[in-house]
């Protein structure tokens, strides 16, 4: 049971993870803190984004 968790734990920490991770708080603190852009046009914004990733 714990070498899944270990396991999980190896492929969550990685450096691209990390980084996409740090990428979408990021942006989703830039698209809270913009007067007039809530969090459904934030989302449809950053929407292609993520289907350009291909991950």
């Amino acid at each position: 049971m714990f070498d899944f968790l270990i396991e999980g734990f190896g492929v969550a920490l990685t450096p691209l993870n990390l980084g996409l991770a740090f990428l979408g708080a990021l942006l989703g603190t830039l698209f809270g803190a913009l007067p007039g852009i809530g969090p459904i046009n934030g989302i449809a914004i950053l929407m292609p984004l993520a289907y350009t990733l291909g991950l």
